[in-house]
């Protein structure tokens, strides 16, 4: 069966563009989000807590930020920490990394470039928040 679509390297290209340049954010809810329909960020269901400010926190590209294999194309990001965070009762459930790039020329747009859940609700009690996660979800299986 012969399969039709964009090449990986179409979609490296792609994802090379979409994150060059940029600075990002991940802001973290007590929700999943589906990443189908989270189109900039937005404070519904936002994580509210100790050492959490609303808006989330500065993430940054992997060392090797756009990565080909047999799976497919994906964009990764650097593991955040937080210290001293208190989750309460009720823990966090999904993310949203999303653009802050202040170009001096046009203004922030707030897009979300990957969003998602965590398989396993991630919860603290004043301790060290941590997404040791690798951000897979932008990938496309080719």
């Amino acid at each position: 069966m012969a399969y039709t679509g964009l090449t990986k390297s179409t979609f490296a290209e792609l994802f090379t563009t979409l994150i060059t340049g940029k600075t990002f954010k991940i802001a973290f809810y007590t929700e999943e989000l589906d990443a189908s329909t989270s189109g900039v960020y937005d404070t519904t269901n936002e994580f509210v807590g100790a050492n959490y400010t609303a808006g989330g926190v500065a993430i940054a590209l992997a060392a090797t930020p756009i990565v080909q294999n047999a799976d497919g194309v994906f964009i990764h990001f650097s593991n955040v920490t937080i210290a001293n965070m208190t989750t309460g009762a009720t823990p966090i459930k999904g993310f949203a990394i999303y653009d802050v790039t202040d170009d001096g020329v046009n203004p922030i747009s707030n897009k979300v470039v990957v969003s998602g859940r965590f398989k396993i609700p991630q919860a603290s009690t004043n301790g060290t928040f941590s997404t040791s996660i690798t951000y897979q979800m932008a990938g496309v299986n080719l």
